[in-house]
């Protein structure tokens, strides 16, 4: 989203100058942090509150379970198994790598914006992403480490969960349009990292809870801790006066343009407008086409097996999808 991206980083004064208003916003905002930094726990990794997202392909334990034959014909097995692998390791390999072109195009589409507008190279090396990115069986995790006290920490991080909110909607978008439906949750939570990309704790738990059980149809739900740290974000006055401020309100306004009110009242990343809309544009009208298509088909099915629930989900879907389509 090209215009927002350039929206952030040009929007407001910027100062680089040292000051206790970054430690008071971080505090402000729950950061578990010693003298600005956060802590290490006794295991060795680094402890406090991560943004978390996790992300799944729906429909795949129907894939998983429809096991090939075993026809005594050599070639129908090895179209079968060829057909299975298809459908159930390939769709995840592919899932992963949407996720991981997505966040490599958006990570340096901003660094491509700041460099031309001549940004100091202090404000570049805070451009540099912190996101760690793995895969999950059929899921795909996304983590964002606390700020570490350091220069523009705070809107660094910020950044990163614009990203996410971003990309996770791009996502939606070119996974829907493959038949692919994903849904998803994002939270703050406190973890810890347990490897070199790999976090566990609360956070997880929470993200991995809003996915599985508050989502229940294609969408991707963002929990009340971090809509309530966005909300600070924007309206803080110690973050106001801080070095940062301005480019931190910036990137928090525009994560709240990557969300609507879904009609059961969760927050979910809009993947119709808002945040996205430019990318929207530069979409392939076979590839909205194929959204709009997947979706119907997703629903006749649901409405086949009287899933009342699910039908009506599916119906929120589209009216939501039919100011883009």
């Amino acid at each position: 989203m090209l215009w927002s991206r350039q929206r952030a980083l040009s929007g407001g004064s910027v100062q680089i100058e040292d000051g206790d208003g970054r430690e008071r916003a971080c505090a402000r905002l729950g950061i578990a942090a010693v003298n600005g930094k956060p802590r290490d726990s006794e295991l060795g990794g680094r402890f406090g509150l991560y943004v978390v997202g996790v992300f799944d392909i729906l429909g795949q334990k129907r894939s998983l379970y429809t096991l090939p034959s075993t026809s005594t014909s050599a070639a129908i097995r090895d179209k079968e198994v060829h057909e299975y692998v298809r459908d159930t390791a390939g769709r995840a390999l592919e899932f992963r790598s949407l996720f991981r072109n997505q966040f490599r195009q958006a990570i340096q589409t901003v660094q491509n914006i700041a460099q031309s507008q001549g940004h100091t190279e202090r404000l570049m090396q805070m451009l540099q992403s912190s996101l760690r990115q793995w895969g999950m069986s059929d899921s795909y995790v996304v983590a964002i480490p606390p700020p570490d006290g350091k220069e523009f920490s705070m809107p660094s991080r910020l950044i990163d969960v614009y990203h996410m909110l971003d990309v996770s909607a791009a996502v939606w978008l070119l996974a829907m349009s493959r038949d692919l439906p994903i849904r998803g949750g994002i939270e703050l939570g406190f973890a810890i990292d347990i490897g070199e990309q790999e976090v566990y704790g609360h956070a997880l738990a929470e993200a991995l809870r809003l996915e599985s059980r508050v989502a229940q149809y294609p969408r991707v739900v963002v929990g009340e801790k971090l809509l309530s740290v966005l909300n600070d974000v924007v309206g803080i006055a110690a973050l106001q006066n801080a070095q940062e401020g301005p480019l931190a309100n910036n990137l928090a306004e525009l994560c709240w343009k990557c969300l609507r009110k879904d009609e059961d009242g969760q927050f979910v990343v809009d993947v119709a407008g808002g945040g996205i809309a430019a990318q929207i544009r530069d979409l392939k009208p076979s590839v909205l086409s194929a959204v709009a298509s997947n979706v119907q088909r997703q629903l006749e099915r649901h409405e086949d097996a009287e899933d009342t629930k699910l039908v009506k989900r599916y119906e929120w879907l589209q009216r939501h999808l039919a100011q883009l389509l």
